[in-house]
């Protein structure tokens, strides 16, 4: 009699089980030396004979997360887009050279004058917005180094036509042109180095301080008014020092996006590492997904408008001043120079505080200060009065500092880590367009209501009120359907294999 037969010996022998760490690289993105499969469970709970970690391109290396955060707040402050809104000192600096003064019948500022001296703002302020668009979408592309390298590239040719443009040669356009250029090269900068927040597992205070140093920028232009210097020996100079710094982001900054947390990251430092464009029809899908909720509509409209206020304002109250302290000349001049661009760019004074109300109370209640602050500062402007005018700049700066720290907060904590420069780039769309009314409304303001602007700010007051009905559409924290809408490998990518 034939011995019994075990069915189990019939069955196929057992699959072949590859342990985690000796899957593919497509699959896992580990790297490991020995393809060959284990058999065994004992076998698959031991680590594969021979782990070799991923290699790495020559020239690059790790940096540590808080000296990467303090040279980009270095760079930032050199050269960030901020630089434009120390408008103040570059405007008597235009006005004490006699730019475009040729327009004028009478020795002061006639209204031919003040509009291209306002066109040289609006101009710089609607590149800046354009910037945000163009660079927002090429971080998510190419990635931070590559866009703030040339972002650099273009503030330095700004630099250069603002050193050498004159209202004689095509009516101003290289000091109208290299001065908005500044602003939209430095944009590609600022724009990069908020990635660098991704490294930190509390967002609130360094996005804050991040933020806050678009405005200790403009501190930078009142060394205009130190004696003896000239417009074209400073934008020369300053032309070689976005060049040193340009060298300076080539080695510290990550070629990718980061989306974790971290100590440490890997940067290409001396290699000439360019990442894999990635596709932008992802980002456009994502970007779909976002657009379907009315919040991020909400949004651009209430970052656009505040910009339009703060991009109007800026460029006018040079002008308001001047007239609010009539024949005191040497009064105007210090508040043009000094009082107006040191009081409402010092936004680094609130942005840790600003930081501190994000993650305590809430961007519902942030939303809502800043809108009431805007308008304390748009009241202000009302009284003709200087020391009046000057809480209204304290108001500006704070209000300032609430809406440049919800512009970055808000979307890389309520929105997708891995479509913040997209919707950046949407954000600043809207901004573009509003702030485009800018060549209108001072055509108005000076054309037709002879150089005041009470009805203009009232206008500009107007959809603040409305805004606040609209509080229900801001976020608190992301929607769980949005975590994982796009997709993407590690923030320094080994060679490949």
């Amino acid at each position: 009699m034939s011995p019994k037969l075990d069915l189990r010996e019939l069955r196929s022998p057992p699959r072949l089980q590859l342990v985690r760490s000796q899957r593919s690289l497509s699959t896992s993105n580990l790297w490991v030396s020995s393809p060959i499969p284990t058999t065994s469970d004992a076998l698959s709970m031991q680590p594969p004979p021979l782990v070799l970690s991923p290699p790495t391109r020559p020239g690059s290396y790790t940096i540590d997360r808080r000296v990467l955060f303090c040279i980009s707040c270095v760079l930032t402050t050199l050269c960030s887009g901020g630089l434009i809104l120390g408008f103040g000192p570059f405007y008597t600096t235009l006005v004490a050279e006699h730019q475009w003064h040729e327009l004028c019948d009478s020795p002061g500022v006639c209204p031919k004058q003040e509009l291209r001296l306002q066109y040289t703002y609006s101009t710089s302020f609607l590149l800046l917005s354009a910037a945000n668009v163009v660079f927002g979408l090429s971080i998510d592309i190419i990635g931070p180094r590559v866009s703030a390298l040339l972002g650099l590239v273009l503030a330095m040719l700004g630099n250069v036509l603002v050193s050498v443009g004159d209202s004689s040669v095509l009516d101003g356009a290289g000091i109208i042109v290299g001065y908005g250029l500044i602003g939209m090269g430095g944009m590609g900068l600022f724009l990069s180095s908020f990635q660098v927040i991704n490294l930190f597992e509390a967002q609130g205070i360094p996005c804050s301080i991040m933020s806050s140093i678009f405005n200790i920028s403009a501190y930078v232009y009142m060394l205009l008014k130190l004696p003896g210097m000239t417009r074209h020996h400073f934008f020369e100079g300053y032309a070689i020092l976005v060049a040193v710094c340009f060298c300076v982001c080539f080695l510290i900054y990550p070629a990718k996006n980061i989306h974790s947390a971290k100590e440490r990251v890997r940067v290409p430092g001396v290699s000439c590492y360019i990442p894999r464009p990635r596709k932008p029809t992802l980002l456009l899908e994502g970007l779909q997904r976002t657009l379907q909720s009315g919040d991020l509509w909400h949004f651009a409209f209430y970052f656009g408008w505040l910009s339009l206020v703060f991009s109007f304002t800026g460029g006018a109250i040079p002008s308001i001043i001047a007239k609010t302290a009539a024949a005191n000349v040497a009064k105007a001049d210090v508040y043009i120079n000094y009082v107006f661009p040191l009081v409402s760019n010092s936004t680094f004074l609130f942005a840790p505080i600003v930081g501190h109300c994000i993650d305590t109370v809430g961007f519902r209640r942030v939303f809502a200060g800043c809108l009431f602050l805007t308008q304390l500062f748009l009241l202000t402007l009302l009284v003709p009065v200087l020391e009046v005018q000057l809480v209204g700049f304290l108001f500006m700066s704070i209000a300032q500092s609430s809406l440049y720290s919800l512009q970055f907060a808000y979307i890389m904590i309520c929105y997708p880590t891995r479509l913040y420069g997209t919707l950046q780039a949407f954000i600043t769309a809207a901004s573009f367009l509003l702030c485009s009314l800018n060549y209108g409304i001072n055509t108005i303001a000076q054309t037709y209501l002879g150089g005041d602007y009470t009805c203009i700010l009232l206008f500009l007051g107007v959809p603040t009120v409305l805004l606040y009905a609209c509080q229900h559409h801001v976020r608190e924290m992301i929607e769980d359907e949005e975590c994982h809408l796009v997709y993407e490998d590690d923030a320094m990518s080994p060679l490949p294999v």
